[in-house]
């Protein structure tokens, strides 16, 4: 015991003669660098998250439990559906804005019914609930059928470019690189993707594919399809792409002539609604006001 007791003293000792050495002595570089950097490091607190961040974290977690629960077939759609309207988004995400929107139209609803609309507090916050919900797929849908249409319109010009460097000598690849470094719009947008997926190492089986599962028009099925079959019989790809944008400009003018036939029908519904109306009132009103009014035969 007098052992420790003497290793204490010691220490006790040793540790009072390097404070009296080193009172008076000026600090080094090392000792101000380091206390300079304590004094600038903040103090360790927990940041509190800010209301639209709990709010954010609270949506995801309700779409990851949504995701959770759906099918891999809807997650599948979804991911179609966000790629074929250009949309570099996790599906996730459309479930995050569904959800949101379906909070949003619910709160609304309810402020509605409560200022005096007829109806039930409940109905009203379920309905516009519900179609807070469907408005973000309804909107991407939206987009989704735009890009369609035109890449539909773009694509025959796009293959006329093609087949024209390939009779010039260029191989497909180059061809459509050609192609993608002048072109613009949604079609160069479209083959430069194609030309990403084969810098990838995507075999251009591959590549295809990709291109019509975000562009899902009859136009590229069917081009792609004889591409590739003219790749693996070594047939003139120049000749087959002239004849897919001939055909493609066909199947474009039968969607027209088509679209100008239901053009009658589709008229019915307003002029039914917004024109027929004004037309009565304007030419049977008067007759109306005569046989009615003071004096009038139906008096």
């Amino acid at each position: 015991m007098s052992g420790w007791w003497g290793t204490a003293a010691l220490a006790a000792a040793d540790a009072a003669l390097w404070t009296v050495v080193c009172r008076d002595r000026p600090p080094s570089g090392a000792d101000r660098r380091l206390w300079a950097h304590v004094a600038r490091r903040p103090a360790a607190s927990a940041p509190r998250p800010s209301p639209a961040a709990a709010l954010a974290g609270a949506l995801v977690h309700a779409a990851s439990l949504l995701r959770a629960l759906g099918s891999g077939a809807r997650r599948r759609r979804d991911a179609d559906l966000l790629a074929r309207a250009g949309l570099e988004w996790d599906p996730a995400l459309l479930d995050v804005l569904r959800i949101a929107g379906a909070a949003a139209g619910a709160g609304a609803g309810a402020v509605a019914a409560s200022g005096g609309l007829p109806g039930g507090l409940l109905g009203w916050a379920a309905l516009a609930g519900a179609l807070g919900y469907l408005g973000p797929g309804v909107w991407v849908g939206r987009r989704a059928g735009a890009r369609r249409r035109e890449f539909q319109r773009a694509l025959p010009d796009a293959l006329d470019v093609l087949a024209i460097c390939l009779r010039a000598g260029l191989g497909l690849h180059a061809a459509v690189a050609e192609y993608a470094r002048s072109a613009s719009g949604i079609a160069g947008e479209a083959f430069r993707r194609y030309l990403a997926d084969l810098a990838l190492g995507r075999t251009p089986e591959d590549g295809l594919a990709e291109m019509v599962r975000r562009y899902p028009t009859e136009d590229l099925v069917v081009a792609s399809a004889a591409l590739l079959q003219g790749l693996r019989l070594g047939s003139p790809l120049a000749e087959i792409l002239q004849e897919q944008a001939a055909h493609a400009r066909s199947l474009a003018l039968r969607r027209a002539e088509e679209s100008a036939r239901q053009l009658s029908t589709r008229l019915v519904l307003p002029l039914v609604v917004f024109i027929f109306p004004q037309v009565f009132i304007i030419g049977l009103g008067p007759v109306a006001l005569r046989l009615l009014g003071p004096g009038g035969l139906l008096r």
